[in-house]
């Protein structure tokens, strides 16, 4: 696990889902308040939410949902992001246990990968966790390993 220059007593472990909102806007989404929340706590997070969030931005800017400035301005905040995360790398270990996970779980691929990651960071990170995602399958199945900040729409609705 590579580490980054905040330091405090307890943070989040966050997906990709909930990391997209540090560096782009999201006008007029439900999680518009997600942003102040991770800003308040060092962050942990799979390396694979790299990826994941420069696929994700794309999309936006292809859905023209994000412009072109819109775009290399979140892809700047990505990179600050990346410099500032406690990341845990996807090494053959992580990727077994996360197979494991979907294997006995609903998750999608990824999800399994940021879940088997963050209990991995909560075994030997240098603070302690809660499991941030904006995804309600891995929202239920991550309340059944780790501590999860709570999503009031996903408590509210089956």
């Amino acid at each position: 696990m590579s580490s980054s220059s905040k330091n405090g007593a307890s943070g989040f472990f966050a997906d990709t889902s909930a990391l997209l909102y540090l560096v782009a806007d999201h006008p007029g989404e439900p999680f518009a308040w997600v942003k102040e929340i991770l800003e308040s706590a060092p962050l942990a997070a799979c390396d694979l939410f790299y990826p994941e969030a420069i696929a994700a931005l794309r999309a936006r800017k292809d859905q023209q949902r994000l412009t072109q400035k819109g775009f290399l301005q979140a892809l700047r905040g990505l990179e600050d992001l990346w410099s500032s995360l406690y990341l845990v790398e996807s090494v053959p270990a992580l990727m077994r246990a996360a197979g494991l996970l979907a294997q006995r779980h609903p998750l999608k691929g990824a999800d399994a990968v940021h879940l088997a990651a963050a209990l991995a960071f909560a075994r030997r990170g240098p603070f302690p966790i809660r499991f941030f995602t904006l995804d309600r399958a891995q929202y239920r199945v991550a309340k059944g390993f780790l501590e999860v900040y709570p999503i009031p729409e996903f408590e509210e609705n089956p």
